[in-house]
C-alpha cells in the first residue's frame, strides 16, 4: 500500500502486520482496533509497514525474501 492510513486499515481488518509511528497507531490502540505484538522498536526517521497475506503460499518469493530480511534486522 502506498500510505500509513491504508497499512493501518488493512492491519485493523486482519490482513497483516503494520510497523509505524506510534503517533499513527495510538487511535487504533485506544479502540483496540489494533493491539501491539512486540515492544520492538525502531531508530529510523521513516515509516515502514509490512503486511503479509494469510495465504503466504500466493506470495512472490521476493515477498518472502524481505520479510525474512525485515524479521532479521528486527532481531528478536
Amino acid at each position: 500500500v502506498d500510505t500509513t492510513v491504508a497499512a493501518l486499515e488493512m492491519a485493523a481488518s486482519g490482513a497483516g502486520y503494520v510497523l509505524t509511528h506510534p503517533l499513527f497507531m495510538a487511535p487504533y490502540l485506544k479502540s483496540r482496533r489494533l493491539v501491539v505484538s512486540s515492544n520492538q522498536t525502531f531508530a529510523d526517521p521513516q515509516s515502514f509497514y509490512v503486511v503479509a497475506p494469510d495465504r503466504p503460499q500466493r506470495t512472490r518469493r521476493e515477498v518472502h525474501v524481505f520479510q525474512a530480511w525485515l524479521k532479521q534486522q528486527a532481531g528478536p
